[in-house]
């Protein structure tokens, strides 16, 4: 039997970057300090997958609001300075040096990009 190939299963092409992204519950009010605050491995157009610190509120397949911050040096990989967008949490692995998990996040369809290619 011919050894599995593994498929892309992703729509975008992911960047590979140091950036920090805010989630909040969709259910969360914007004053709300429910904010968790993360660290960004690769981001795309299509989601995002970070690190947080023990995301109690969080569970498999809530909706969350995503911000993410890009700084100037690393636009050079992701051509954006902010990507904006409500998204699902589609997965959540433990993370090696606990209290930390790692979250994947697969944003909506009205996701928003700001900033433009060498901007």
């Amino acid at each position: 039997m011919p050894p599995e190939i593994e498929t892309e299963k992703r729509r975008f092409r992911r960047a590979l970057l140091n950036a920090s992204v805010n989630l909040r519950p969709a259910t969360a009010e914007e004053t709300d300090a429910a904010t968790i605050t993360g660290a960004i491995k690769d981001v795309g157009l299509g989601g995002i997958y970070c690190t947080v610190a023990s995301p109690s509120s969080l569970k498999l397949g809530d909706e969350v609001h995503c911000s993410v911050s890009i700084e100037p040096g690393q636009r050079r990989i992701f051509p954006f300075s902010r990507v904006c967008s409500k998204g699902s949490v589609i997965r959540m692995d433990p993370h090696a040096s606990q209290p930390k998990v790692g979250l994947a996040v697969a944003f909506s369809a009205d996701v928003t990009a700001l900033g433009t290619i060498g901007g």
